[in-house]
């Protein structure tokens, strides 16, 4: 609803598996909303990128997200990112593609009516996404790193068997 205020057209995508029990208690606190808001549910690996294709924003609030895979998943598909504190993503605002917030409504809402209401700097923030999710978490980066951890490790045990 804060959204729709700044941004009439605004609607919210739901994906991912969802209890049934908790969904039928939230559902009611999209009432007002309901047109707008749309539960896909688990998707398959070609909807979830189709999905991010057709993002503006992707949001992650979670009381328990470790690492949250999705979060690096929007990153690679250049889609900007509002993420709560509550989730371990600084980064996502340290290198500039998109908000690490407090995880409240306002905070939330504030982030996404920025987002959507300026298209150029949301643009801007998804290709510092991409770039980022390629420098840091694509499969040669991964290699690369493991790489450079283990030669300090063995740099490291054969200078401590030195006498």
């Amino acid at each position: 609803e804060r959204v729709r205020v700044s941004v009439k057209n605004a609607s919210l995508v739901l994906a991912g598996p969802v209890d049934p029990v908790y969904r039928r208690r939230l559902e009611p606190l999209f009432a007002r909303t309901a047109p707008a808001v749309h539960w896909l549910g688990e998707v398959e690996q070609a909807e979830k990128w189709a999905t991010f294709a057709d993002a503006n924003a992707f949001v992650m609030c979670s009381d328990s997200e470790s690492f949250g895979t999705t979060v690096v998943e929007a990153m690679a598909s250049g889609v900007p990112i509002v993420v709560t504190d509550t989730c371990p993503w600084e980064e996502v605002e340290s290198v500039g593609c998109g908000y690490w917030i407090p995880q409240r409504s306002d905070a939330i809402a504030g982030a996404l009516v920025r987002l959507l209401s300026d298209a150029a700097a949301a643009t801007a923030m998804g290709d510092r996404g991409r770039a980022a999710a390629r420098a840091r978490y694509d499969w040669d980066s991964i290699a690369r790193s493991m790489i450079e951890h283990y030669a300090r490790a063995i740099a490291g045990a054969r200078a401590g068997s030195r006498p």
